[in-house]
């Protein structure tokens, strides 16, 4: 009985390699590239309602004011990425809902004369900015979405994109709504 060399097993063992390598690198691709891509998805979809989500604390402003009466609105703040079975997600998702320094209100007309005390409700001088801030992992377009006199608007830095209309001044009506409240 002779022994020799026997190569037979070398090709099963480097064909087990080169399918783990192969693993490794799909894994990692879809790690480096396809979660990002869907992460970033569900942080606009989440931007996306929370942009409803500031309309309606700003229609909800207007109507507390116009009625009289309590009003209800809600901020979601923050969104949950899918459960990856083997991938891995990045911290959740958040933002900030606060309002800003309080800036005193001046109301002047066309000529100069400050009209300010005629104008304003309750003898209120002083009014805050409300804005959500998100804090996302993907999504780096996202800006901030504030309120301010009757308006809501995205602030992306470089511009504004108004989500509604003014209600500040309507035919020779002026309605100032100030936000004297501050929160975090």
């Amino acid at each position: 009985m002779k022994f020799g060399d026997d190569g037979r097993a070398q090709s099963t063992l480097v064909g087990a390699i080169l399918l783990f390598a192969i693993l490794i690198v799909a894994f990692s691709s879809y790690q480096a590239v396809v979660v990002p891509n869907q992460n970033s998805e569900v942080e606009f979809n989440h931007n996306q309602r929370v942009q409803g989500d500031m309309v309606e604390v700003r229609n909800e402003l207007l109507s507390t004011y116009t009625t009289g009466q309590d009003g209800y609105a809600e901020v979601e703040l923050g969104t949950q990425f899918p459960p990856r079975l083997v991938a891995i997600n990045p911290p959740t998702p958040s933002g900030s809902f606060r309002t800003g320094q309080s800036r005193p209100i001046v109301v002047k007309t066309q000529n100069g004369t400050d009209i300010t005390a005629d104008v304003l409700p309750g003898g209120v001088n002083d009014s805050r900015i409300i804005s959500y801030t998100p804090t996302y992992s993907e999504y780096n377009s996202a800006g901030t979405l504030r309120y301010e006199n009757s308006v809501a608007y995205h602030d992306f830095g470089d511009g504004l994109v108004q989500l509604t209309g003014q209600r500040l001044i309507q035919n020779n009506t002026i309605q100032i709504v100030p936000v004297a409240a501050q929160f975090s």
